[in-house]
């Protein structure tokens, strides 16, 4: 049986202001894949950054990785978006292979500490597709990101 596959992903919401509109609620929806927003600077980019570690920070009560999605603002604020454990509860997800820490690194861990690796190498990842403006390993196909990850081989501007 295949391993479940929990989101990990930031989406940028375009927001055209229009009329005084700041501040509406758009739906999900309207959020755009990080690479489709080329003209977050550097400076906007860091703030979502620092605001995805946030979430990051906060315990994990659950005992098995969390997903993670997120929306960035304009503003440099990152909305994290509520998932229902119920959904997401299967403890053999994981995350797409561009976020997920090859399995054998973590052999031999305890459960917790297998979490904890596993979130921490998602969130690392997404920081860089953050800044970078492009997922880790683009071109690759998974097994080829897997392929890397295992072999310690990392894009040379991470």
């Amino acid at each position: 049986m295949a391993q479940a596959v929990l989101p990990c992903r930031i989406r940028v919401m375009k927001i055209e202001e229009k009329n005084g509109a700041e501040g509406v609620d758009l739906p999900e929806s309207a959020a755009v894949p990080l690479r489709d927003y080329p003209d977050a600077g550097i400076e906007l980019r860091t703030k979502w950054a620092e605001e995805m570690m946030k979430s990051f920070a906060e315990s994990n009560p659950h005992g098995y990785v969390r997903p993670w999605d997120f929306i960035a603002m304009s503003d440099g604020s990152v909305k994290a978006l509520a998932m229902e454990p119920s959904r997401h509860s299967d403890k053999n997800a994981g995350y797409p292979a561009r976020y997920q820490i090859p399995p054998k690194t973590l052999w031999g861990l305890d459960e917790a500490q297998k979490v904890h690796r596993a979130e921490m190498f998602a969130m690392a990842s997404l920081l860089y597709e953050i800044l970078s403006g492009t997922q880790i390993f683009e071109d690759c196909s998974d097994d080829e990101v897997q392929d890397r990850f295992s072999k310690g081989e990392f894009p040379d501007d991470a």
